[in-house]
């Protein structure tokens, strides 16, 4: 009598063909999203700069260097 189910693979036995097809699809997905919102990125990125910088100088007007 077999101990295996019929569809049920063990997850240490999963081919290296379905591990490289799931990490290229996931790859591929991956690449369409940061694609998609390239812009939307680069104005996050920017804006948190520059509110980074305008906090830094904020504080520096209001207590001074010292």
């Amino acid at each position: 009598m077999s101990t295996a189910t019929a569809g049920f693979t063990p997850a240490g036995a999963r081919s290296t063909a379905t591990r490289v097809r799931v990490t290229s699809t996931l790859g591929a997905l991956l690449r369409q999203r940061l694609r998609r919102d390239r812009w939307q990125l680069l104005i996050w990125v920017l804006a948190i700069g520059a509110l980074a910088a305008f906090s830094a100088e904020s504080i520096e007007q209001t207590y001074g260097r010292n």
